[in-house]
């Protein structure tokens, strides 16, 4: 029986103990987080405030936010849920169940703003540099799966932008 213990032994010692199809490399969720601070609950909330921005946060989603003491919008979002399925159990008047899905609405619309804002927007110098660090630690892996969606989004658009210049250039190339 393997214990469990608060000790984290070196990758190198755990990779040859492992059969290859086990040797993969999972890159969570919150990993974009950790590669730039702008990508964080707290820059993203601060923007959300921000009146001149489309779907910004209106003052009682700001409200939820100060009541639960977060910025984080994921626990804001389920906490909304959970009252909504409160609200139903006790009959609450379908209008007061509106509201809170409407606002529910706003705080969701108001997340994928500013972090479509931050990928459009952003300086990514910085995490360039991490990417390629983070893509020469990848590549010594028989396998990587990525679930972090802001990550996900920015290889999306790279890729994106890619096939648009290779497409510019082999258009340029027949004279079309």
């Amino acid at each position: 029986m393997t214990t469990i213990t608060d000790h984290l032994e070196p990758w190198a010692n755990v990779a040859p103990t492992l059969p290859e199809k086990d040797q993969g490399l999972l890159i969570g969720n919150g990993a974009s987080v950790a590669l730039w601070p702008r990508f964080q609950y707290q820059s993203l909330y601060e923007m959300a405030q921000d009146a001149t921005k489309q779907d910004h946060l209106e003052q009682p989603e700001i409200d939820l936010f100060s009541a639960f003491e977060t910025e984080n919008f994921e626990a804001v979002l389920s906490a909304m849920i959970t009252a909504g399925k409160i609200w139903v159990i006790y009959n609450k008047p379908k209008r007061d169940i509106d509201d809170l899905r409407e606002s529910y609405q706003r705080v969701r619309e108001s997340l994928i703003r500013v972090t479509i804002w931050q990928h459009r927007n952003g300086d990514y110098t910085t995490i360039r540099h991490v990417l390629k660090l983070l893509s020469a630690l990848v590549v010594s892996f028989p396998f990587t799966h990525c679930i972090d969606q802001m990550l996900i989004e920015f290889r999306r658009q790279r890729m994106a932008k890619h096939n648009e210049r290779t497409t510019m250039f082999c258009k340029s190339l027949v004279g079309k």
